[in-house]
């Protein structure tokens, strides 16, 4: 692919870092193909225990009680890091509202892939289900955060949790923001 003007030139990085993150993740697809059912699970678990974890942002309203604020959230992933032996360091940004980076740095890495995910949900105004049982029907997770975004953090929490396992020179270096 030749750069030829601006736009060329950002097309040609746009493709090969896109090239270049699917390599880094090509062992984890094809991993999650072979034993797609034990992934699942657990990539359903890490989905079901970060939705039953409440992470209200009350978005400048004057809300109030225990769901508000993400510092449950922060606490699970933290304990999940230190579990991976993947070092971590919050960065406190209010009381109860922390930022997490994890840096799993690997020697001989020739790469670092970043990944970035936010941990709060939206007020649970007007559901009409239980918000934090992260219950499963018919193959669907429900409550809040399922989908944005604890569903693509279980799946990055996954691919971390299999790229830590795998040995050094088959992996990539990753830094985890998590705010």
């Amino acid at each position: 692919m030749k750069c030829t003007g601006e736009m060329g030139c950002v097309k040609r990085v746009l493709f090969v870092f896109l090239f270049r993150v699917f390599r880094v993740f090509r062992g984890f697809i094809l991993w999650v193909n072979f034993h797609a059912g034990d992934a699942m699970n657990e990539t359903t678990r890490l989905l079901r225990d970060l939705v039953a974890l409440p992470s209200i942002n009350p978005m400048g309203r004057p809300l109030q009680g225990p769901d508000i604020f993400e510092y449950r959230v922060t606490a699970y992933l933290e304990e999940f890091c230190r579990g991976l032996g993947v070092p971590c360091e919050r960065q406190p940004v209010a009381p109860l509202r922390d930022n997490l980076v994890a840096r799993c740095t690997l020697p001989g890495a020739r790469r670092t892939l970043l990944l970035e995910v936010h941990q709060d949900t939206v007020p649970v105004d007007n559901m009409i289900i239980e918000p934090f049982a992260a219950r499963v029907e018919n193959g669907r997770l429900f409550g809040r955060g399922a989908c944005d975004v604890k569903g693509g953090m279980a799946a990055m929490l996954a691919a971390e949790r299999y790229s830590s396992a795998k040995s050094r020179a088959e992996t990539a270096s990753s830094e985890l923001r998590i705010g």
